[in-house]
């Protein structure tokens, strides 16, 4: 079976809302809980940044792969931010606009938004990062016992490592996972493993 490509990333983005959604609702019933509302945003933030890779704005290259993909790197960067909250630590908001304008600032150069390999490369290092960062802060805060804190990190972690694998793959595989012409089906498997 055959996945278009449309109506691939629009399901995952109307999963990805409602769950953002979800959390936005709970945490307007408890507000103390902070990190759930900045879940919830994160997710929201990263179902439109799906949304800007539907052909229509094929025609608009920065607007795909520049602010597509620096609102992606943003949702990365805001799971680290939601589990520094969820430490008790202030959110980092300045690193995370940093990160988000060198990235327009290299889609703003014609040859690195032309180099689909260097913009393959650089967000999954940027990806890696920020999950890394979120492992580290779960890491850190480690006094308090939560049976959940292990797998999270667990979680993270692989997750990091299967962005950079991305790297040694781009010449093997389709996107999402290499560098070779779009396959909706890879497309549906990565956003089920993301889901996971």
């Amino acid at each position: 079976m055959q996945f278009d490509l449309n109506t691939t990333l629009i399901a995952i983005s109307v999963i990805i809302s409602i769950l953002g959604l979800q959390l936005l609702v709970y945490w307007s019933r408890d507000r103390r809980s902070r990190w759930v509302g900045w879940i919830g945003a994160t997710f929201l933030l990263g179902a439109l940044s799906l949304l800007l890779y539907l052909p229509p704005m094929r025609n608009y290259p920065f607007i795909d792969f520049g602010i597509g993909n620096a609102l992606r790197i943003a949702a990365f960067a805001f799971l680290w931010l939601d589990v520094r909250i969820f430490c008790g630590r202030r959110p980092e908001l300045l690193v995370v606009a940093l990160i988000s304008s060198l990235w327009l600032a290299l889609c703003s150069v014609p040859a690195f938004l032309g180099n689909f390999e260097a913009r393959v490369v650089v967000t999954s290092v940027l990806t890696a990062l920020f999950l890394s960062l979120g492992a580290l802060e779960l890491w850190r805060d480690r006094d308090e016992y939560l049976p959940s804190r292990a797998p999270t990190i667990a979680v993270y972690l692989s997750f990091a490592g299967f962005m950079l694998m991305r790297i040694p793959l781009l010449e093997v595989l389709p996107f999402p996972m290499g560098g070779l012409p779009i396959d909706p089906n890879l497309l549906a498997l990565f956003a089920l493993i993301s889901f996971v």
